[in-house]
C-alpha cells in the first residue's frame, strides 16, 4: 500500500523510528504513523488521550490523509509554555501526520539502542511493515466493494463503502421498517381498497379527520415500492439515527413527511389520486445523511444484466445526493404521462433533511467544548498582546 505526502504528493518512504514503523516524505520530511505506535514512542499516554479525544470532537478539517485520502481532523495540542502543536489525525486510520519536526518536539520514552547489525534491523523493519500492511489490505477488503453488494448493484440501487459501526441500536428506522412491512402484509389482499381509503387525496386533505397525512407513510402500492423504501430506509437510516438520537430522529422522520405532503399538495391540489409511501420522509434521511456525511463513498450500479457484473460508479455522499436531486428536477419537468410518483413530495422531505442538518451541525459544533489546551493557547495570545 502506498501513502502519499499530502503536502508533496511524493511517496512515502517507510522507516524504522525507536522500533517503530513510520512513513517519512523524502522532500518535506513530514512523518504518519498509527495512534498505537504513537502510544509507544509518547512518554505520556495522557497526551495520546487527549489527542484522539479531541480529533472525535474536532470540527476542524484537516490535511488529505495519507492513506485512505479523506480530510482528517485538526487537533491543537499545548505541550509547553512556549510551544503548541497543530495535528492532523485520521480517524478512519486511526494514524497521526506529523509536520517536519513535530513528532521530534514530543517527549518520547527512552528506549535504548540494541547492537543489532543493519541486516538485522532491515529484516525487523521488513516484517513490521509487511504486517502494516496486511493489516491494511484487509481493512480496505472489508470496508470496499463486497460479495452481497453484487445483487443491489445489478438492480441500480447505491450501497454505502464505508459503513461505519454504529454506536446506537436504529429502533426507529427498524420500527418504521415493520410498521411498513406489517401494514402491507395485513391489507394486500384488499391493497387497492386500502390505497385509495386511507391514501393522501389533495383534493380531500380533511378526510377522517386528517389522519390520511400520517396514514398514508406507511402505505405502499405494491411489493417493488415496498421493497424499494425499505431498501434506503434501512440502508441510510441506522446511521442518520445513530448521529441525531432516537428523538430527534424521530421527530425528523414526521417533519419530512408532513413537509413532503405539503409539497405535493401545493403542486397539485387537485388531485384525487391517492398518494401513499414512505419515499417522504425517507428523502429527508438522504438528505440528512448527505450533509451530516458527506465524504461517505457510495456505490452506484448502472448495470442490470448478469453479464454486467459489478460495474458501478464511485461517488462521495454529498455528489450521489446532488445526482438524486437532478434526477428528481428532471423527472418533475419532463412531467411524463402515466407517472403515479409524486416527485414533489421527494423535493419537500429533501429539503426538510437539509434543514434539520444544517441546524443540528450547527448547534452540535457550537455545544463542542473547547479543550483547556485552546484556552490557554487564547491566554497566552490575549497576555502577549
Amino acid at each position: 500500500m502506498q501513502y502519499r505526502c499530502p503536502h508533496c504528493n511524493r511517496e512515502l518512504a517507510r522507516e524504522l523510528f525507536k522500533r517503530k514503523v513510520l512513513f517519512r516524505c523524502p522532500d518535506c520530511g513530514g512523518q504518519f504513523l498509527t495512534v498505537s505506535a504513537l502510544r509507544g514512542l509518547a512518554q505520556s499516554k495522557t497526551f495520546v488521550n487527549t489527542l484522539w479525544r479531541n480529533a472525535l470532537n474536532s470540527p476542524h478539517p484537516g490535511v488529505p490523509c495519507p492513506g485512505c485520502g479523506n480530510r482528517t481532523r485538526q487537533v491543537l495540542l499545548f505541550t509547553d509554555i512556549n510551544s503548541d502543536l497543530e495535528l492532523d489525525v485520521c480517524t478512519r486510520c486511526q494514524a497521526v501526520w506529523f509536520d517536519p519536526a513535530e513528532l521530534e518536539s514530543l517527549p518520547m520514552n527512552e528506549i535504548p539502542e540494541e547492537k543489532l547489525s543493519p541486516e538485522a534491523k532491515e529484516a525487523i523493519a521488513s516484517y513490521a511493515i509487511a504486517h502494516v500492511r496486511e493489516t491494511a489490505q484487509y481493512e480496505n477488503a472489508s470496508s470496499g466493494y463486497e460479495i452481497w453488494k453484487t445483487f443491489p448493484t445489478l438492480l441500480g440501487l447505491p450501497v454505502e463503502q464505508d459503513s461505519s459501526p454504529i454506536q446506537r441500536i436504529p429502533f426507529v428506522t427498524w420500527a418504521a421498517a415493520g410498521i411498513c412491512i406489517a401494514v402491507f402484509l395485513f391489507t394486500f389482499k384488499n391493497l387497492e381498497t386500502v390505497v385509495n381509503t386511507w391514501g393522501f387525496i389533495p383534493k380531500e386533505l380533511f378526510r377522517y379527520g386528517g389522519i390520511t397525512w400520517l396514514s398514508s407513510m406507511f402505505l405502499h402500492g405494491s411489493w417493488p415500492h415496498l421493497l424499494g423504501n425499505m431498501y434506503f430506509l434501512l440502508m441510510f437510516g441506522d446511521n442518520v439515527e445513530d448521529e441525531l438520537g432516537h428523538w430527534k430522529y424521530l421527530l425528523l422522520l414526521f417533519a419530512s413527511e408532513i413537509c413532503a405532503t405539503l409539497t405535493h399538495l401545493v403542486f397539485d391540489f387537485r388531485s384525487t389520486i391517492p398518494c401513499v409511501g414512505a419515499s417522504g420522509f425517507i428523502s429527508g434521511i438522504l438528505a440528512c445523511y448527505a450533509l451530516l456525511f458527506p465524504q461517505k463513498t457510495i456505490y452506484i450500479g448502472y448495470s442490470r444484466s448478469f453479464w454486467g457484473y459489478g460495474k458501478h460508479v464511485t461517488l462521495p455522499a454529498w455528489a450521489a445526493f446532488i445526482l438524486w436531486l437532478a434526477l428528481q428536477f428532471l423527472a418533475v419537468k419532463l412531467n411524463l404521462p402515466g407517472n403515479s410518483t409524486a416527485y414533489f413530495a421527494h423535493l419537500g422531505g429533501a429539503a426538510t433533511g437539509i434543514v434539520a442538518a444544517i441546524i443540528y451541525k450547527t448547534n452540535r459544533d457550537k455545544n463542542i467544548q473547547i479543550p483547556d489546551l485552546y484556552q490557554k493557547l487564547n491566554c497566552r495570545k490575549r497576555k502577549q498582546q
